[in-house]
């Protein structure tokens, strides 16, 4: 079983965040192994067995922070392609 990491995804988007990166940083950002194993795991079990309260939580919070990475990225192409 791949337990849950010890950093969460909103301290791992924040401190990328906090950290100024550049544009091309920004477009490449993906999560770390780590989370996207926990995820698959999450996904497997949810559609093998179903999830528990707590994991139901951390597979929410999951979704909604890659919809949002998904949007950061979004708007930082169109950003740099309107400054071209």
């Amino acid at each position: 079983m791949v337990g849950a990491p010890e950093l969460n995804i909103k301290d791992m988007v924040t401190v990328l965040l906090a950290s100024g990166p550049s544009v091309d940083d920004l477009i490449a950002y993906c999560l770390p192994e780590t989370l996207q194993e926990r995820t698959q795991y999450l996904l497997d079990k949810m559609r093998d067995e179903g999830l528990t309260a707590p994991e139901q939580q951390e597979m929410d919070e999951l979704v909604q922070l890659d919809h949002l990475i998904a949007l950061v990225k979004s708007k930082t192409r169109l950003a740099w392609l309107e400054r071209m």
